[in-house]
């Protein structure tokens, strides 16, 4: 499987720096036994119909848990990585159409900041929305009209 291997984009280091799921080195390998059996034991506890995995990186976990028949799907906000975990799941044999873009749409509608990557006051309104809710509803609906891409499809 592909790393990103230090490459960053907007200053931000993405990914994993190192195959840490596949290292030689004992004391990663003995740190990430116990990370995976901790998520295993936490999922076969909870038994979700799906996850998502926000910050997938290289879509190692997305794919993993596809593996296991987990319905998962995968985000990170670097497009640069998204394109890493999307040939990561092509070799695999899994479709790539379930790594997204989420969170790179957040940045295009103004929910996190383009530089920085902080939340902007409408990504917090956002975050105090109820799931579904009509005020849910509503801050994507002005976001997407706010959005340059939407003024630019739809200048009228």
């Amino acid at each position: 499987m592909k790393v990103a291997g230090g490459i960053s984009e907007a200053g931000i280091i993405v990914g994993n720096t190192f195959d840490k799921y596949n290292s030689t080195n004992p004391l990663v390998r003995k740190i990430m036994r116990g990370f995976s059996k901790a998520l295993d034991d936490l999922i076969q506890k909870v038994e979700p119909v799906s996850i998502h995995e926000v910050g997938c990186g290289e879509g190692f976990l997305v794919l993993k848990w596809y593996q296991e028949k987990i319905v998962a799907r995968g985000t990170d906000f670097s497009p640069k990585v998204i394109r890493i975990a999307r040939e990561n799941a092509e070799k695999t044999g899994f479709s790539k159409r379930h790594i997204s873009y989420r969170l790179s749409a957040a940045r295009v509608l103004g929910f996190l900041d383009s530089i920085s990557g902080d939340l902007t006051e409408s990504g917090k309104s956002l975050l105090s929305a109820k799931y579904m809710s009509e005020k849910e509803r509503k801050i994507y609906i002005n976001a997407i009209e706010d959005s340059r891409v939407f003024q630019i499809i739809s200048p009228d």
